[in-house]
């Protein structure tokens, strides 16, 4: 049971593999571009007493990373069910239609257009009382359809004059932003009137917090397939905006059914001396950009490096998390993020990411034992920012 849908994340089977080809009790790994941490993930399987520590700038996969790395009890998951499902009773009213002979349905996804600023309703997929679903188009039954669309529209704009607040998004073509984009403008307003009423009703359950981070990406207008990775992009035409409600619901039901119990655990740790000195397999998590470590971590007392660092512009981490810092407070860090971005409120060119590269380096290199190893993911198509990269590693 692991929460892994993070931005290029990779096989903790493969970091498996090497820890155990490469190491022995008591050897210390660090990640210096922690991510989600399927790295940390590599050593709880193996029958090694390995200590493990991590560094990442931003809130939310740290969050995952903990979660991975010690899971919630079965029971914690049902009490989250059971208080989540009372709050679906008292909000389904907002995905509840009655039919023209008063019977009940409950709304599951609308597809839609969005040109400009409309919003052109398509379809409508419901479920009755006997969980049957089925679907209302304009093509089937104009004057059907049109009744529930003025529904939909009428429970849409009572949303909208609910809403508190709206952020503002730093314009960058690169990414999907465009000028004056509100994260509003990525949402159904019912969607968005009541996520933000979920988080403000659930934010000091830290449990909570990582399930709903996990599905947020689909809470907003998706491609049909929900495929696309890209947080701030959503389709012209046939977009679809879902019950949040039900999502949110499968997903916790989801966690329960694949619950395992595991003896294999990592002990979490909060300094490296307590890290250093525990006799069993030991993790520690810093909350920071690797340019800002210094004691946290001693110099010359790391025997593996294993990583994956940002590969100049193609994934914007810390800009991708605005949305998960706007509903979950999950903090995010532009400023330290070690990647090439036209964000208009802070570019960064090739040449500060391969400078920003190199200072990260040399600190990672002063913490590394004499005939310690770094064993590094870089992947791109130019052969120039292969070659870039490797000479910022030698130079170090």
């Amino acid at each position: 049971m692991n929460i892994n849908n993070y931005w290029s994340k990779k096989s903790h089977q493969i970091a498996s593999q090497i820890f155990r080809n490469n190491l022995r009790n008591n050897n210390i790994i660090m990640d210096p571009f922690l991510g989600s941490g399927t790295s940390l993930q590599g050593i709880k399987e193996l029958n090694i007493d390995l200590k493990f520590i991590g560094v990442e700038l931003n809130e939310m996969p740290l969050a995952y990373a903990n979660f991975n790395a010690n899971p919630p009890t079965k029971e914690d998951l049902i009490k989250m069910s059971k208080e989540f499902t009372d709050f679906y009773n008292k909000n389904k009213n907002f995905y509840e239609f009655k039919s023209e002979k008063d019977e009940i349905y409950e709304l599951e996804k609308v597809i839609l257009d969005l040109p400009s600023d409309k919003v052109e309703v398509k379809s409508f997929n419901f479920k009755d009382s006997n969980s049957k679903t089925f679907t209302v188009d304009r093509k089937k039954n104009l004057n059907l359809f049109n009744y529930y669309k003025n529904i939909y529209l009428n429970k849409s704009n009572q949303a909208k004059k609910n809403i508190k607040k709206d952020l503002l998004l730093d314009e960058n073509s690169r990414i999907a932003i465009k000028s004056q984009m509100y994260i509003s403008h990525l949402y159904g307003p019912i969607s968005f009137y009541l996520l933000q009423k979920i988080c403000d009703k659930f934010k000091e359950n830290e449990l909570f917090k990582v399930v709903i981070s996990s599905i947020l990406h689909l809470t907003k207008y998706t491609d049909l397939r929900s495929q696309s990775q890209f947080p701030y992009w959503f389709p012209k035409k046939n977009a679809m905006e879902r019950n949040i409600l039900i999502l949110i619901l499968k997903k916790i039901k989801s966690l329960i059914k694949n619950h395992q119990i595991s003896d294999k655990k990592i002990s979490k740790k909060k300094n490296f001396i307590s890290l250093k000195n525990s006799s069993e397999k030991s993790y520690m998590l810093i909350n920071k950009p690797i340019q800002n470590i210094n004691l946290e971590i001693p110099d010359n007392s790391v025997d593996l490096i294993f990583t994956d660092p940002p590969y100049y512009d193609q994934v914007a981490y810390s800009e991708y998390l605005a949305i998960w810092e706007f509903f979950l407070s999950y903090k995010k860090n532009n400023q330290f993020e070690l990647i090439q971005t036209n964000r208009k409120k802070g570019v960064k060119d090739k040449g500060t990411y391969l400078i920003n590269l190199k200072k990260c380096f040399k600190i990672i290199v002063n913490k590394m034992k004499n005939n310690s190893q770094a064993i590094i993911y870089f992947k791109d198509s130019k052969l120039k920012n292969v070659n870039d990269f490797l000479n910022i590693l030698s130079s170090c």
